[in-house]
């Protein structure tokens, strides 16, 4: 694997995004032509607008799931820690952190996104809401400190 399949690999998540946004975006236009068009697929108004709501947070924990696959990869890589066993997150970037050289600020900003996507998944309501593209950029700055090939 490679730096950039990385940043690909999350940039497509990131286009997924992009289309599942316009998506419901255009699902709400029809909606407002034509009333019944969710009921016809046993579909409420709400369940479209609960999509909009919870889409970007969908996709944080979509590009995290990425981002830790990358570094589960690198961990196992030849050229990355040799190890054989299945670290915690936490312990993941720490490791990886240290092993790089990764500047405290751009660990603990890598930190944040995985204690935010843990509070996405496991209580629905974190404290402090990041936006998709706050969340890449950290996690492109820890990226950055991985060698281009492993």
């Amino acid at each position: 694997m490679t730096r950039q399949e990385v940043f690909g690999r999350i940039r497509a998540v990131e286009a997924e995004h992009r289309v599942a946004a316009l998506a419901v975006q255009e699902l709400r236009l029809v909606v407002d032509q034509v009333p019944s068009f969710l009921l016809e697929r046993d579909l409420q108004p709400a369940d479209l607008e609960r999509c909009g709501r919870n889409l970007e947070r969908t996709f944080v924990i979509r590009i995290y799931a990425e981002f830790e696959a990358s570094l589960r990869d690198f961990w196992q890589a030849p050229r990355g820690m040799r190890r054989r066993s299945e670290p915690p997150a936490l312990a993941l970037l720490d490791s990886i952190g240290a092993r790089r050289g990764v500047d405290p600020d751009t660990l603990r900003d890598a930190h944040f996104v995985r204690e935010y996507r843990n509070a996405l998944v496991h209580t629905g309501a974190p404290a402090v809401p990041r936006s998709l593209r706050e969340c890449r950029s950290f996690l492109y700055r820890f990226v950055s400190y991985l060698p281009p090939d492993w």
